[in-house]
């Protein structure tokens, strides 16, 4: 029993105060933590003097030393003109050593008149509530914060899992891999967890959520096998005083080759050439030129012609939208046409080698085909 109360006087170190106005004090979690351990920090303030309505307000400094959060405030009433209010605080020390949090602390007394009218809304009233402000001088908390080694990435206890849905991908399809990085301590400022992987292409999108969880969505496109390497995060934990590293091995993707030629077949395949109305035009010019300039005009058969060409070429509109190399790739792949296989082996050379091309050129030629 002796040894059990002894560490609650330990783990909470209170400081009382008092004034003729209010009893407040200042409850601590921890005095000596690690560099980014959470500290736990409550204040609590009492009215005493029950001749007005008694109001709190407690600000704390500023400080490079540390990160400090509110965490939450709440307002008692016991009963008539006898509040309470209390103020709990989450600081994070950013640097080993002897630091200090200081708070300016104010008590703010008002008349029922003053406060009726407050409420009630009287238009009368030009002036915000009127209030008699006593400032009283809080002793600072001193911290003395114990360092830790170089390297350390993140502070708490936290654990890192994966999701790969498929090791065995084909060209031009992507691989998804999706990291969950979840726990308690101080919150993680990780922005990636791998490098770039020479030869694919990769994709990040960053989930960070309150509750101490950080989703890392992954994408990748490559035309060749590859390897997407382990992650270590080191890390410490102050409630076990322990270091220990967060560990993902690496992923072998296996990416097979597509023979766009071998996807098509005799069954389901598209012609490689459209009908080509341009073709009958001759016979159309010397059946014109017999007509009246009378029927020309009610029927309008040039006018009929262009509307039937441009329904004809549906795609020369779809390749004029292509924002973008992979957009228009994607688009040729899709139509299943040997006759656009030129340009199909030149844009996988610009966006898998690197290679410049002139993505205006190339859809100002598949316009005239």
């Amino acid at each position: 029993m002796k040894k059990t109360l002894g560490s609650l006087i330990l783990f909470f170190t209170v400081s009382l105060f008092g004034s003729s106005l209010v009893d407040y004090s200042f409850k601590v979690s921890n005095h000596k933590p690690f560099v980014k351990e959470a500290v736990e920090i409550e204040f609590v303030a009492t009215q005493l003097d029950k001749s007005a309505v008694m109001f709190f307000e407690l600000i704390p400094h500023n400080s490079k030393d540390f990160e400090l959060h509110i965490v939450g405030k709440t307002d008692t009433k016991k009963s008539y003109h006898e509040s309470k209010t209390v103020y709990k605080y989450r600081l994070y020390p950013l640097k080993s050593g002897k630091i200090q949090l200081d708070f300016d602390f104010k008590v703010l007394e008002a008349s029922d008149d003053a406060v009726d009218k407050f409420y009630t809304g009287n238009r009368d009233v030009i002036n915000p509530m009127a209030t008699k402000d006593t400032e009283i001088e809080l002793e600072s908390l001193v911290f003395e914060v114990q360092s830790i080694r170089d390297g350390v990435s993140l502070i708490g206890d936290y654990q890192l899992d994966v999701d790969v849905w498929e090791t065995n991908i084909s060209s031009f399809e992507q691989l998804n891999m999706t990291y969950t990085l979840q726990g308690e301590g101080y919150p993680s400022k990780l922005q990636t967890l791998l490098p770039e992987i020479e030869g694919v292409e990769q994709f990040l999108e960053l989930e960070r959520h309150k509750n101490g969880k950080d989703i890392f969505h992954y994408a990748f496109l490559s035309k060749n096998d590859f390897v997407v390497p382990s992650v270590e995060i080191k890390c410490f934990s102050p409630k076990k005083k322990k270091y220990y590293t967060l560990k993902i091995s690496k992923q072998n993707i296996k990416v097979a080759s597509l023979d766009v030629d071998n996807l098509l077949d005799e069954k389901d395949s598209y012609p490689t050439t459209a009908f080509d109305w341009e073709s009958l035009l001759p016979y159309f010019n010397g059946f014109l030129l017999m007509l009246s300039g009378f029927i020309i005009a009610k029927l309008d058969l040039m006018q009929y012609l262009k509307k039937s060409k441009k329904q004809q070429n549906p795609m020369h509109k779809k390749i004029k939208d292509a924002k973008d190399e992979k957009s228009l790739l994607r688009l040729l792949l899709s139509s299943h046409e040997n006759r656009y296989r030129p340009f199909i082996d030149e844009l996988e050379s610009s966006i898998y080698d690197n290679k410049k091309c002139d993505l205006n050129k190339i859809k100002a030629s598949l316009s005239e085909l």
